[in-house]
């Protein structure tokens, strides 16, 4: 994400650039929905943080657009990774599709997603729920400097 933001390229090229986000994007969720959030859930029960299914879904639904977009590229997954697709018109018409807006769009969903299950692991691992206390927590600087760059934020 951030060579393609500091390399700027256009065209197909900006597409062939951003193939590899979307492929790492799409393992990466798929990995995160069959193992992380079973094992996260599991743990926040263990310890007895209110941290279930629905707090899943309560954080997906806040970029419920993107993260579905995010599934939709299947196809574009399946085709354009070199050792499963084999038919290179399709290849390179999938990869025309790809709009850079939309892929920074779905990067920043899915990076947001992800604070919000951190967010829950952190709680499961200390063994609070960060609703226990009335303080606000403050903003990590990894956080501050993430919602500048990505979510616009400050």
């Amino acid at each position: 994400m951030l060579n393609f933001t500091r390399n700027k390229p256009t065209g197909f090229a900006a597409s062939v650039a951003l193939k590899g986000l979307v492929l790492r994007l799409y393992e990466y969720d798929d990995l995160m929905n069959t193992s992380f959030i079973p094992r996260l859930i599991a743990l926040a029960g263990r310890r007895g943080i209110p941290f279930d299914r629905a707090s899943v879904k309560a954080a997906r639904s806040q970029w419920k657009h993107d993260l579905a977009r995010l599934k939709k590229w299947s196809t574009f997954r399946n085709q354009v990774a070199g050792h499963y697709g084999k038919d290179l018109r399709m290849q390179v018409n999938l990869l025309k599709e790809l709009q850079p807006d939309e892929v920074m769009s779905v990067t920043k969903a899915f990076l947001s997603f992800n604070m919000a299950l951190l967010q829950g692991l952190r709680d499961a691992g200390q063994g609070v729920a960060s609703g226990a206390s009335q303080e606000t927590p403050p903003k990590s600087l990894m956080q501050a400097e993430f919602s500048r760059r990505w979510v616009g934020q400050a």
